[in-house]
């Protein structure tokens, strides 16, 4: 048996847990169940509990947005004069391995949708300070060093003290920067898929994030058909009662009963209530709660990180791009505004129209949130013609576009969560750790799949099971359990580490 510091982690990650069940045993009163937030967790809490036609749940769910339902899964149309309107997710995009035991992919299976595969290694690429391509092989060999750095990096962590961020320890490694190749790889590899800049990104930590096999795949027609259906229920389904534009401001516990204030002064009372807002919105404590959130809790929400990714989304009068690439990237002369638009999705084989999707990742996600919409538009645009010469860009116009602001949405406050320097495994725990009546949902509170749309699903679910089950307390895997089984289950982790 080898014991590493993940296993340690995971056993008092675990035991943790189970301390927090067997001092937390509630009985729900009732049946009244407010939801605070409908995204894909929150509505995955309430279907799951509506479903449940042996109680007969009544779920409220509270949604602070007057447009629509969603949260980070937006699905936004492109308008256009002369034709149908392009579908375009502007948040979540990607089915995150297409094997079966994806709860996002069971789903796909079952309302029968249409998906496309996208392939990470086709790409073209070029250099910013000379406009020439560079190869696959020298990519590849700069993607090499940097899988060499992070298994090195992850192997020492084991041994460390203190945490170090994942800058501070490839710099260590010696692991340069300067040269573009590297700095290219860096947001692409990093800062593209764990919304954050590496100085923050936990070096012990980041690399917990687990994957389900299989192709990455997105939905020609939207992740909001996923949500639609979830909403207005199947087969015998009812349909979730959703109230729009009630921003919950205050939540309290008196009595074995959850109050909900909204900021119309409106007043929702429940026998529990699941918080599934986003962390942002968490860290920026605009949610009062009474009593107080516990210390444990209150500190795991501004340990935890939550990171940036921007898009700025533009549908040509026609294709200049060669169909047959996925990406688009080009390789910055220097390490300033690296990921500012330099990455670019061709978004043609899924929707058969000319567009293009340009991503601002690490620090310049939350730069871009300063341009206007045609600033950020030129930005973009100067970029591509970068890649495709100014001729050839210069002579296509630009018939729609929209762009993102995550951050700066009072919603969101920033996209999703990484594990940021000096987080433990321990924040997991007390983040989504129950406060009888109130449980707590959110692809934050997910330690194998934080920062994806299964993972916030699989949150909702565990929630809800967790409430349906009487109990205030989660197994390491999610699962309400009797304490007894939680110690077995824990043994035979760290047994098998």
């Amino acid at each position: 048996m080898k014991i590493t510091t993940r296993s340690v982690q995971f056993l008092g990650y675990t035991l943790a847990t189970a301390l927090v069940y067997s001092f937390c045993i509630y009985t729900v009163a009732g049946k009244d169940v407010i939801i605070i937030g409908a995204g894909i967790s929150g509505i995955a809490a309430a279907r799951t509990l509506v479903n449940d036609l042996s109680a007969s749940y009544n779920v409220t769910i509270l949604e602070a947005r007057a447009d629509r339902y969603g949260g980070r899964i937006w699905t936004h149309r492109l308008a256009l004069p002369k034709a149908r309107g392009t579908e375009v997710d502007l948040g979540a995009s990607w089915i995150q391995g297409s094997d079966n035991n994806n709860p996002v992919t069971k789903l796909v299976r079952k309302y029968n949708l249409s998906t496309y595969t996208t392939d990470f290694s086709s790409y073209k690429g070029w250099y910013e300070s000379s406009g020439q391509e560079f190869t696959k092989a020298q990519f590849d060999a700069a993607g090499a060093l940097f899988a060499q750095s992070r298994v090195k990096v992850a192997g020492e962590a084991e041994y460390w003290n203190h945490d170090k961020s994942v800058k501070t320890a490839f710099e260590a490694e010696r692991y340069n920067l300067s040269t573009p190749l590297n700095s290219l790889v860096i947001t692409y590899f990093l800062e593209f898929s764990s919304g954050a800049p590496w100085e923050k990104l936990s070096a012990k930590l980041y690399v917990t994030n687990q994957a389900y096999t299989g192709a990455a795949q997105i939905l020609p027609n939207g992740y909001g058909q996923i949500l639609d259906r979830l909403v207005n229920g199947t087969g015998n389904e009812t349909s979730l009662n959703i109230k729009k534009g009630k921003r919950v401001t205050k939540v309290t516990v008196k009595n074995k009963r959850v109050s909900v204030t909204t900021s119309d002064s409106s007043v929702y009372e429940g026998d529990a209530a699941i918080v599934t807002v986003p962390l942002g919105v968490l860290k920026a404590g605009t949610i009062q709660f009474q009593p107080d959130l516990p210390a444990s809790k209150k500190t795991a929400i501004q340990n935890r990180g939550f990171g940036n990714l921007n898009k700025l989304v533009l549908e040509f009068d026609q294709v200049f791009w060669p169909v047959d690439k996925t990406f688009f990237i080009w390789a910055p002369a220097r390490n300033t505004n690296r990921g500012m638009l330099n990455v670019w999705l061709s978004a043609y084989g899924a929707v058969n129209r000319p567009v293009l999707i340009g991503f601002a990742t690490g620090n310049d996600a939350n730069a871009s949130e300063a341009f206007t919409d045609e600033e950020f538009k030129q930005r973009g645009l100067e970029n591509l013609k970068t890649m495709f010469g100014n001729a050839t860009v210069g002579a296509r116009s630009v018939v729609a576009m929209t762009r993102t602001k995550w951050e700066s949405d009072p919603y969101t406050r920033g996209s999703y969560s990484f594990s940021a320097t000096g987080e433990t495994a321990s924040d997991w725990t007390n983040l989504r750790s129950s406060i009888c009546p109130l449980y707590f949902a959110g692809e934050h509170t997910q330690f194998d799949f934080y920062g994806t749309a299964h993972g916030a699903y699989i949150s909702g679910e565990v929630a809800a099971k967790a409430l349906m089950e009487n109990g205030c307390g989660f197994s390491s895997d999610g699962v309400s359990l009797h304490l007894s089984g939680i110690l077995g289950a824990t043994v035979a982790a760290f047994l098998i580490s």
